[in-house]
């Protein structure tokens, strides 16, 4: 059977859906291709469905070109018949489908875990016991995540709210995830950031709280909330929970308690641990109740969920040392502030290259190691210098004198190894160890006669006293 489009012949081929008063025939063009026709009955709808057919193609025509949308090929409104046909790309499979079909593959290679599942609006407690989730296919999801998010995204820079975003509405062809079914999509008009609706429109289980209480009539009373483009992040997070928990967010509850619960702050939705705690923030952030704080599509695009390889570029966090203890003045008290001072005097010098003690054979240590080392000979010198300090009047003890390097010391250009008798010494002591192995030196090969790091370290930790 042919059917013609503006003059062109298209041959039916197969019944690829259908759905209320449209059909889509899978059709053979005189050009060899395979493309999908889009047949709609109207003659017993409402001036508002007609309206609804003719703005989708507009809205399509509109987005010709766009990688992530479906192409319109051609329309054509036969109004005395009451019917619309409109020729499509051709799709191999929509994304609720290649979902489930995905999850059986995921159950089956886990060895039938979950399967007594029923499709994806199973609890997610049923593939691996409550308040737990299977393990994820994190690079699948990311790839469609990725692309659904720039076809969205590609609507809205075209000042379009689709309002009934679902895995049904996009298909893959040839390998690209598209948008389709633009039939309840609207335009922003003007210079607002939002739409009008006279009723309520949608898929329950995707739909926002300002959908659900949008149109002339709030259902849940109040006055009816405005739609924009926030709502379509909305649902693109019912449909992220969805890939990662096999199961939409509020597919337990039936329809009233359903509705109130998307719009009732209070309720909580279950996220289970996933292994992929970027993935959960992604979600929390699209499920925001409120529009005004809820994360934008430029976010989620630049969120570290698509980047993990960005975390593993990030610096480590610096670790913080110990409160020196109270009451505690002696010289190898260091504080934070003083330890920091002491690990970055080595930004100052010129850089020379890392390589191993040729007396030790040891390897380099980092600054967070040598920060270690410093800390625990600190701790280790405590009780010693506590010994050595004068009980009480007459005791004989001579004190240091400040600035006076003891034998072994950088002035004297004894080696660190040396015997030491007093607490200050042996931070020399630690110090140097830390320099032999760190390789801290300004010039040259010999860390030992490194006074200018040695003297500007001890400065630092005897001001703290």
């Amino acid at each position: 059977m042919f059917v013609y489009v503006h003059g062109i012949r298209y041959q039916k081929l197969d019944l690829a859906g259908k759905g209320g008063s449209s059909k889509v025939y899978k059709v053979l063009g005189l050009n060899r291709v395979i493309y999908a026709l889009k047949r709609v009955r109207f003659q017993n709808k409402d001036q508002e469905a007609v309206k609804g057919f003719i703005d989708e193609i507009t809205l399509l025509r509109q987005l010709r070109g766009k990688p992530n949308i479906i192409q319109l090929i051609d329309a054509q409104v036969f109004r005395d018949d009451g019917l619309v046909y409109m020729v499509l790309e051709y799709g191999d499979i929509d994304l609720a489908r290649l979902l489930h079909s995905h999850e059986e593959a995921r159950r089956r290679a886990a060895g039938g875990t979950g399967a007594g599942a029923e499709g994806p609006d199973a609890p997610c407690g049923a593939a691996g016991g409550q308040g737990t989730c299977q393990e994820i296919d994190a690079n699948f999801i990311r790839l469609y995540w990725q692309q659904m998010l720039q076809a969205v995204k590609c609507i809205h820079d075209a000042r379009i709210v689709h309002a009934d975003l679902k895995p049904a509405n996009f298909m893959l062809v040839q390998g690209q995830l598209k948008l389709i079914d633009f039939g309840i999509a609207k335009a922003i008009q003007g210079d607002t950031t939002s739409i009008n609706r006279e009723s309520q429109v949608g898929t329950l289980n995707y739909m926002s709280p300002e959908a659900i209480q949008g149109g002339s009539q709030n259902p849940l009373g109040g006055p009816p909330l405005k739609v924009g483009r926030p709502s379509d992040v909305w649902s693109l997070g019912c449909i992220l929970y969805q890939m990662i928990y096999g199961r939409t967010p509020f597919a337990e509850l039936s329809f009233i308690p359903k509705m109130n619960a998307i719009c009732n702050p209070s309720y909580r939705v279950p996220m289970p641990e996933c292994g992929e705690p970027d993935a959960v923030d992604c979600i929390s952030r699209c499920l925001d109740r409120n529009p005004k704080t809820r994360i934008s599509l430029p976010e989620l695009l630049d969120h570290h969920f698509l980047h993990p390889n960005r975390r593993k570029h990030q610096p480590p966090p610096q670790q913080t040392a110990p409160a020196a203890a109270s009451g505690s003045s002696t010289a190898t008290s260091l504080t934070e502030e003083q330890i920091k001072a002491i690990l970055q005097l080595k930004a100052a010098g010129p850089p020379r290259a890392a390589a191993a003690s040729a007396a030790g054979g040891l390897l380099p240590l980092a600054g967070a190691e040598l920060h270690a080392a410093i800390l625990q000979q600190r701790a280790q010198l405590r009780p010693v210098q506590e010994a050595q300090q004068p009980s009480g009047p007459g005791t004989g003890a001579t004190p240091i004198a400040e600035g006076a390097l003891q034998p072994g010391s950088a002035r004297s250009g004894g080696q660190p190894n040396e015997p030491v008798g007093d607490g200050e010494n042996k931070l020399e002591v630690a110090l140097r160890r830390g320099l032999q192995r760190f390789n801290f030196g300004d010039s040259g090969g010999d860390t030992h006669g490194n006074t200018e790091f040695i003297e500007a370290a001890m400065t630092a930790a005897r001001r703290g006293t």
